[in-house]
């Protein structure tokens, strides 16, 4: 699971890790689109590379060991731009490196959806019957 939003989220099912997006800039208004359109480059990216570090480690570990919930979250100010930035791009990035199904949550928003589980010799699981959704 992988949530964008504000500091409301407590839910966590199996361990997880909650990151403040507070800590990068944000001089953008207006949808979600405006600001990931305007952001490839600067200091979310660097942000991004800690958190992906740390959720790869994670989640691999979890997956090891058979445990198959984890739940990754971002807050900040008010869950449109940088925490959701960082949610589509961490399931993103967890999806493309582990092919787990992810299920992501910006309620902000109302935006739920899963990236399904891809069925793939690279996927890092050893039974292939688990659902794992960080």
């Amino acid at each position: 699971i992988v949530n964008g939003g504000t500091f409301k989220d407590t839910y966590v099912s199996g361990g997880g890790m909650h990151w403040g997006a507070k800590a990068t800039s944000n001089n953008k208004v207006g949808h979600a689109e405006v600001f990931i359109n305007s952001t490839e480059d600067g200091e979310i990216t660097t942000f991004l590379q800690h958190v992906y570090a740390l959720a790869e480690a994670h989640v691999a570990r979890y997956l090891e060991r058979g445990f198959t919930d984890l739940m990754f979250s971002f807050g900040c100010t008010g869950g449109q731009h940088r925490s959701v930035y960082s949610a589509e791009h961490l399931a993103e990035h967890l999806h493309k490196m582990f092919g787990v199904e992810i299920k992501l949550y910006h309620r902000e928003q109302g935006i739920n959806r899963t990236l399904p589980r891809k069925q793939s010799e690279n996927n890092h699981s050893n039974n292939k019957s688990d659902t794992f959704k960080p």
